[in-house]
């Protein structure tokens, strides 16, 4: 396959994930425009600053807990009193009170049937069963703290689709060109003070009936046996302008990207030794200068970036 086919398939892919975060995104958006406005007579009350056409998908998500959480403990809270004898009226109870006046009102009830130890469960607005029911699990995927997120699943997705195309794009275009992957294995040698490096043996050249193919299985080999990371790493001792996108390196912010990958699917996002990595005793790529155990959270703004960068890094990527 050539490097533009190989190149078209991650571009394709990337987009797919993308668009599929946008759309999820979009509709989010909406949904939680429309509960924002349905509750917003609360937004003074708890003291939230709310302009609605000019908001973050985190502002509003972080509004919308608000006032969940607000709902929740009004609801649990009238649950909680209902189970004493002393009459307190409906209308000290925030929203809640006042929903369910409305309703018994309806009803034909009496003033007097306005308190709570008149007040049946059954009688609460159905939107505030929806609360906890059908809304909380919606909004679970764009909660940053919840491993399930959108952007972490995504994240991960998206990484692992970039190495699959990053392997074949190297095995192809050293395979194409060995003298090149003879040129890397000299400056990996040379920077890693190894003193050899045994990647085949007679036998396999054997195996083969054409030098084409000899050369793409030694390649491959070498690629097998290495971590995306480290695969970057040699191909950096190689040529450093191979990371430079928009004309700026970005080759600590992709290793940093694998590294945050990998805590995610093996520490459950928590900074460890592995992704600090100290040289010379200090952590070498650490751009947002984590703490070892702090979490590494995946935001909207973080796959985005991510997203940007490994689109253009591989759109860009030329080995010669």
């Amino acid at each position: 396959m050539s490097i533009n086919k190989i190149k078209s398939g991650f571009r394709e892919e990337a987009k797919s994930i993308n668009s599929y975060v946008w759309y999820m995104e979009k509709n989010y958006r909406n949904k939680a425009k429309s509960f924002i406005d349905n509750y917003k007579f609360d937004l003074n009350k708890l003291d939230i600053k709310y302009q609605r056409d000019n908001i973050s998908t985190s502002q509003l998500h972080e509004i919308v807990l608000l006032l969940i959480k607000a709902k929740i403990e009004e609801w649990e809270h009238l649950q909680n009193l209902s189970s004493t004898e002393k009459r307190i009226p409906l209308s000290e109870f925030g929203v809640i009170g006042k929903e369910v006046i409305k309703m018994l009102k309806r009803d034909g009830a009496r003033d007097e049937d306005l308190y709570m130890d008149n007040l049946d469960e059954q009688v609460l607005p159905d939107e505030l069963n929806e609360l906890e029911y059908d809304y909380l699990p919606v909004i679970r995927i764009f909660d940053i703290n919840e491993s399930t997120n959108i952007y972490r699943q995504s994240f991960i997705l998206l990484v692992a689709s970039f190495e699959a195309y990053f392997f074949d794009i190297f095995i192809t275009s050293f395979a194409s060109h060995f003298d090149l992957f003879l040129k890397l294995l000299h400056s990996e040698i040379k920077k890693s003070e190894i003193k050899q490096l045994k990647l085949f043996d007679i036998d396999d050249i054997a195996r083969y009936d054409d030098i084409v193919k000899v050369r793409e299985n030694i390649v491959r080999l070498y690629a097998k046996n290495k971590y995306l990371r480290e695969l970057l790493y040699a191909l950096e001792s190689y040529d450093k302008d191979i990371f430079n996108v928009d004309g700026k390196s970005q080759y600590i912010s992709i290793i940093e990207i694998i590294k945050r990958r990998n805590v995610h699917l093996h520490n459950k996002g928590v900074i460890d030794k592995d992704y600090l990595e100290f040289r010379d005793g200090k952590a070498t790529f650490n751009p947002y200068r984590f703490h070892e155990d702090t979490y590494a959270v995946i935001d909207s703004s973080y796959f985005n970036q991510t997203f940007e960068l490994l689109f253009k890094f591989i759109d860009n990527l030329n080995i010669n």
